[in-house]
Order: structure tokens, then sequence, then C-alpha cells
């Protein structure tokens, strides 16, 4: 499913950081090893230290993508500003503004299956009051941070939208390293208080990323099938409510089945949870004495302007007919901040017997490839599910014996 220069760009940068560049380093003695965030004055992990240029070409490819199509940007803009006051001449009965603009959008949905502004910015108002109360009364972080928290999680969204879109993958972490360096120096005597608002001010940003990313796949794929975007608002959230009574539920089974979750005490566990490992240290590095080695800014500012170079190529200067085969520099940043190979060589695989599946048999790919991908991505959904109750059971590894004799000998 995912285009071959994606799987491939994602592939280098995964080889580059942790297949060559950085096991060059950790030999040489400049990185202490592969993974891990090592607190100062210890020098920085592979990981640790490619993080950084990850998230900065990510952050630049996916606003530079953002600029270049500023003409659809502005139309947007403009037409929720229109929306706006006409509601309010709505209100004090006054006559509509209408559009002047002249710009004709490429969106073929109907005007009546629209989703109106006023209902998005309703909710938005909402969900922005509700975030500042629960944050302020029962996590004791600042108004100004949360809203500031707020602002910078509707810029990131783009990110994660154009990183997901591409590649499939939620960067989640990486906004939130983002933010967790915006927010690194609040001002307070207590430095327990600045890790906390440093978490949870990244907590709204990855947040947001990951609900915008869930909500735009869905529109998109209604958008694909000729369904409705106002049938699909009101169907997630008939979702979102039944979602919201399953989460708790299921999470209460997962740390049943395996405690390690929350006792960061306990060295065995199957879930390593390496994103929450990053997140606390990241924190600990931030607000502490840690501080970004400066070589590793300077690859980010030089990636920084590559990113934005090649998004000027591509989309000026690129016959089309190039466009599939260019470099991907946001999957190849975010094979720079995902130090698990499982991810990328389980895509490459995906991507070649697809790529095989379709030489040898174009009608049925066409007709059965989204199905066959979505079995196996719910499949592995499942078969977690299935483990987590096992496990609460209390049948062990390996117990299962499978034969035909009295000790699962085979006939």
């Amino acid at each position: 499913m995912t285009p071959g220069n994606t799987v491939f760009s994602f592939l280098l940068g995964e080889l580059i950081a942790f297949g060559i560049a950085g096991p060059l380093l950790t030999q040489s003695g400049y990185l202490t090893g592969p993974t891990g965030f090592p607190m100062p004055p210890a020098i920085a992990s592979a990981q640790s230290w490619f993080l950084w240029p990850g998230v900065g070409v990510m952050v630049f490819t996916a606003f530079s993508e953002l600029g270049a199509n500023y003409k659809s940007l502005a139309f947007a803009a403009m037409t929720g500003l229109r929306e706006v006051r006409n509601m309010i001449r709505r209100i004090t009965k006054r006559e509509q503004l209408t559009d002047t603009s002249g710009f004709v959008s490429k969106d073929p949905t109907p005007e009546h299956e629209l989703i109106p502004t006023s209902w998005w910015l309703s909710g938005v108002f909402v969900s922005a009051v509700f975030t500042i109360l629960v944050m302020y009364f029962y996590f004791h972080v600042p108004v100004y941070a949360t809203i500031g928290a707020i602002i910078i999680a509707f810029l990131l969204a783009f990110v994660g939208l154009q990183a997901s879109g591409e590649t499939d993958i939620n960067p989640t972490g990486a906004i939130a390293k983002v933010t967790q360096l915006v927010f690194s120096r609040i001002p307070d005597p207590s430095i327990q208080v600045v890790q906390k608002t440093n978490l949870m001010c990244a907590n709204i940003a990855a947040s947001a990323c990951s609900q915008s990313v869930d909500m735009v796949g869905d529109l998109k794929t209604a958008q694909l099938v000729g369904a409705s975007p106002r049938a699909m608002l009101w169907a997630q959230m008939v979702g979102s409510t039944f979602a919201i009574i399953i989460a708790v539920p299921l999470f209460l089974l997962y740390t049943e089945a395996y405690p390690c979750v929350l006792d960061e005490t306990m060295i065995d566990c199957p879930f390593k949870v390496p994103s929450v490992v990053a997140w606390s240290k990241v924190c600990k590095i931030l607000t502490g004495d840690g501080t970004v080695p400066q070589s590793s800014m300077i690859l980010t500012l030089v990636l920084a302007v590559l990113a934005i170079v090649n998004v000027v190529i591509r989309v000026k200067f690129l016959p089309d007919s190039w466009k599939p085969y260019w470099i991907n520099l946001n999957a190849l940043g975010l094979g720079f901040i995902n130090p698990s190979p499982a991810i990328p060589v389980a895509m490459l695989i995906g991507w070649t017997a697809g790529q095989i599946w379709k030489r040898t048999s174009k009608a049925s790919h066409e007709r059965l490839m989204y199905s066959v991908s979505a079995g196996l991505i719910a499949g592995i959904g499942i078969a977690g599910l299935v483990n987590a109750a096992m496990t609460i059971a209390g049948v062990k590894p390996k117990q299962v014996i499978a034969g035909c004799g009295p000790e699962g000998d085979l006939c």
C-alpha cells in the first residue's frame, strides 16, 4: 500500500542512523551505543543523537509542503473566516458575504455534505476549554502553558498529517519531542512541576496529532468510497463514544496481564515501551542540565535546509514521471528516530509482495489488496488481545502441545 520511494527512503534513514553512521560513531567512542537517552555528562547514543535531525527534517518538510500549497491554505482560511463572519451576520440578521476570490476548489464534495465551519469551531472551543480546566485543576499546569500547547498542537498536527499521509506512520513521538523542547524552561522553583508541565504539554500536542491523523484518515477513506464527510463526522462521534467506554477496560486488561507496564522496576517485560522511556529521558534531559549535542544541531540545520530545497525541486522543477522515484525526506527523517528495523523491513517485505502480486495478477490485486491488508492489520490487534487474555488466565508460553501422542509426539 505504501509507495516504493517512501519504503526505501524509510529504510535508508534507518540504515544510515542505526546501520552505518551510528555504529561507526559508537565504535570511535563518540557515541555511547545504539539506543537510549543517557544523562549528562555522558555523551549521546545513536538514538538520542539522530532524534533531533530526524524531527527537524520532518518538521521542515511538512511546513515546506504547506507553503507549496499556499493557495489552497489561503482559500481554506478565507472560507473559514467568511463562514465565521456569516455566522455573526446571521445572528445579527444582516446580509451574508459571498465568495469573490475566484479560486476553484478541487474538492468534488457537494456543499450540503461538507462539515460547517461552525461545527468544528465549536468543537475546538469546547475541547480547548475542557483541556485548560483539566490541566489546571488536575495537573496544576499553568493556563498560559496549556494555551501555548494547544496552539503548537494545531501547527504540529500538519506535520503528523504529512508524515502519516506519506508513510502511514503517525510520528506522535517526534511531535512530542518538539513540544518538550519548547516547554523545557517553564519558570517554577520545583523541578517536578516543570517536568510534569513539560510532559503534559507534550501530551496535548501528541494527542492532537494522533487524533487529527485518525480523523483525516477516516475522511480520506470516505472520499475514496464516495461517502458524505458530514455523515462520517457523525459516525466518528458515535465511534468515539464507544471507544471511550472500551479504552479503559482494555488498558486495565493489559496492565493486569503485564504489570510491568506500570512498574518501571520490573526489568523483564514483553512491552519495552521505548516511546515512554524516550519521553521520560528527554524530559529529564531538557528540564535539567542536559543539552542537545552541538553536532546534532548542526546536522539538524543542514537537513532542514535540504528539506526545503527538496520540496521546492519536487514541486516546481521535477517532472511528474520522476516523482514516484524521488527521495522522500519525511520518511528518511522517520527512519532516523525509529531504532527498530522491524517496521521498515516489514514495509519492504509487504511492498515487494504487493509488487509481485500486482505483476502476476493485476485484477485480483486491485480487487483484494486492501481487504488482505486490513485483515493482516486486524489480525495483529486481535492476537494481542488473545495473548493478554491467555496471560491473565495463566497460560504460559509454549504450554500448548500439538500432536497425536500422549506427550504431543507426532504419529
